[in-house]
């Protein structure tokens, strides 16, 4: 259950809260709505409903806070309220048939397009995303367990790349290959080309499991 502006969450947060609420209203340049989840497992942005909801984890640093919230409002910011979800539906359609794997790629893309954005905007969180996500990575937020980064599909490595990787020098490998989509992903600057270069990912992903198959069954006979 979430928590609103109510005596239960003053309880819960410092007093730092509301005036953070009152910068992110500032920077997103509108009155969007914030909320404090103690359930929530990480920021999020309802791109409809305008609503920023943040978590209440223990032992957050402001730094980390001021990073989940900067890169909320980026989304605020930069990405396209898709107005009908019949244009929503279209436009995950142009990634791939299958919705949830179009968003797990869009996600990842648009991520580092509107981080990118959102420093040049407001050059002072950039010490905030290089700290900020060093904790979230101590936290464990990128790793998964008995995996090693470099068995990661692409799109993980990407992910991991743009957060914990540019911003506080975690190592991630890519082949002479995939460094094409990590100079992309570099320099998107539309909605569109976050939609095309998600939909190449995906059919990178699709050609390179065909191919392990492929080398696979040639092994066995």
């Amino acid at each position: 259950m979430g928590l609103c502006y109510n005596a239960r969450m003053r309880n819960r947060l410092s007093s730092r809260t509301d005036s953070v609420d009152l910068l992110a209203r500032l920077m997103a340049t509108e009155d969007i709505s914030v909320r404090h989840d103690i359930n929530a497992p990480t920021a999020s942005f309802d791109m409809k409903d305008r609503l920023l909801t943040l978590p209440v984890w223990e032992d957050m640093s402001s730094n980390l806070y001021d990073m989940l919230v900067g890169h909320e409002v980026a989304h605020a910011l930069y990405t396209p309220a898709i107005a009908t979800d019949e244009e929503f539906i279209a436009d995950l359609r142009k990634v791939c048939s299958n919705l949830g794997i179009a968003k797990q790629y869009i996600n990842v893309v648009e991520d580092a397009r509107i981080e990118r954005k959102i420093k040049t905007k407001f050059p002072g969180l950039r010490n905030d995303f290089r700290i900020g996500y060093g904790q979230m990575d101590e936290r464990g937020f990128f790793s998964i367990e008995g995996t090693l980064v470099q068995d990661l599909p692409l799109i993980d490595r990407l992910n991991i790349h743009f957060k914990p990787g540019i911003h506080c020098g975690v190592e991630v490998p890519f082949s002479a290959d995939e460094q094409q989509f990590v100079d992309r992903m570099s320099s998107t600057e539309t909605w569109d080309e976050v939609l095309t270069l998600s939909y190449d990912l995906v059919q990178w992903s699709v050609d390179m499991d065909e191919s392990e198959k492929q080398a696979e069954q040639e092994n066995g006979d």
